[in-house]
């Protein structure tokens, strides 16, 4: 025994574990349990660790023989989460705690129809969590146990079928806790489906329902704020078409339970869609090359303020590489006016413009920038210098409807000031 972890010394306790290596145990938990058995379960579960310690107490008194010492084990775990959650008393949690583990350590795994392997468990995970915190954290345990509790109860409204919270979809409503359908929404949540099965991508989707006007799912707050009503993403319409709740159920991680709403989407539908998406995927997860795009992560669209990210496209047995837009890869060319730019053309001139910087401040006298140029144009690899890269830059700002570039670079790890270049970063194709 050490400080940091205090464990049961009651004289009575050896003796009992004693008694209960002899005892037949098997026999004496298929008795039926008395009442008051039932009673204390049910305020240990509510959390009402006072008064299921006062009604084990008295049942433990009052049983004469080795099944006492159930009795005796469960109200100590009951008196060590009252110590742990109402007291904050690190040392009487700890002790309590080994006291009832130990006792329920020679009973069946389930006895008097109580999961005695659960509760043993539990207390056993509960005892080396309060270690670990040490005395002056015990506070996080409880905000654990809050937010475990949590999400179990949202695990058990899900598999009942029940509406559990977060942002309404497309299609349905709240009423008093419970899903309805909108007919006009949901009119429109099957067509979505029936524009996939027709066009086949989702990108096509996204252009038709912008032309329509279309808009996801708009709600205003009992505070009067208006939320949602984004146009469609790729992104939004791929989680439309494979949300289950579509057709009547409710998921659950990786659990699908029947749901209580009706569902508006037919089944056959539903699964034709999910078909299509998988083939897409299967081809979409195919290895490949790497890119060797040096300004990944550092690329942004100046019109939209959206990342630009690498993309690629085949002609004639060459790869042509650019970066495009989010905005444009999501919503389609017609959304931004910057849409792609050439990768080489782009990097090419970002550094060019690096080595004019490196010359100006050589003769400015400024010894570090030079330094950290060579490194990001010297680099052996195409990773390595887009390490260099990151590291001397915070951010390019490209406006493709004026062909100007903006090069923010970094001083001690910051954002100091911009470099801006306005020459043409096209690439002609052959």
């Amino acid at each position: 025994m050490t400080s940091t972890d205090p464990r049961s010394t009651h004289p009575k306790l050896a003796r009992a574990i004693e008694r209960l290596q002899t005892a037949d145990l098997p026999r004496a938990c298929s008795a039926p349990a008395p009442p008051e058995l039932a009673k204390a379960i049910h305020e240990f579960n509510a959390g009402e660790f006072f008064d299921q310690h006062e009604t084990l107490e008295l049942l433990w008194r009052a049983t004469p023989d080795e099944i006492r010492h159930l009795y005796e084990g469960i109200l100590q775990v009951g008196v060590g989460m009252h110590h742990l959650l109402k007291n904050r008393n690190f040392h009487g949690a700890a002790v309590k705690l080994d006291h009832g583990i130990r006792l329920l350590e020679a009973f069946p795994p389930v006895c008097h129809g109580v999961d005695i392997a659960r509760l043993r468990n539990d207390a056993a995970a509960a005892r080396r969590r309060v270690l670990e915190l040490g005395p002056q954290n015990l506070g996080q345990f409880e905000r654990e146990l809050i937010a475990e509790r949590t999400r179990d109860k949202m695990a058990a409204t899900r598999r009942k079928g029940k509406w559990a919270g977060g942002p309404l979809i497309l299609g349905y409503d709240l009423d008093e806790g419970h899903l309805v359908v909108n007919e006009v929404e949901a009119d429109r949540v099957r067509a979505i489906f029936a524009l996939y099965l027709e066009l086949k991508d989702l990108l096509p989707v996204v252009q038709e329902l912008d032309r329509r006007g279309w808009v996801n799912k708009q709600r205003t707050t009992r505070g009067g704020r208006v939320c949602g009503g984004a146009p469609f993403t790729t992104h939004a319409v791929l989680r439309l078409l494979t949300n289950v709740a579509y057709i009547g159920k409710v998921r659950y991680k990786d659990e699908v339970h029947d749901g209580e709403h009706h569902a508006i989407v037919d089944t056959e539908v539903f699964r034709r869609v999910q078909d299509r998406l998988r083939r897409i995927r299967r081809a979409a997860t195919a290895p490949r090359r790497p890119s060797g795009a040096l300004l990944a992560g550092l690329l942004r669209c100046c019109s939209c303020d959206r990342a630009m990210t690498p993309a690629h496209t085949t002609n004639g047995g060459k790869r042509y590489r650019y970066y495009v837009c989010l905005t444009a890869q999501k919503r389609g060319w017609h959304a931004c006016p910057s849409k792609s730019v050439s990768a080489k053309a782009i990097e090419r001139f970002v550094l060019e413009r690096l080595q004019a910087l490196a010359a100006e401040s050589a003769q400015a006298a400024v010894a570090t920038l030079p330094a950290e140029v060579a490194a990001a144009l010297t680099a052996r690899s195409p990773q390595q210098r887009a390490r260099c890269l990151r590291a001397l830059i915070a951010r390019i700002d490209y406006d493709g409807a004026h062909d100007h570039v903006a090069i923010t670079l970094r001083e001690n790890g910051r954002p100091s000031w911009a470099d801006v270049g306005d020459r043409p970063c096209r690439e002609k194709r052959a």
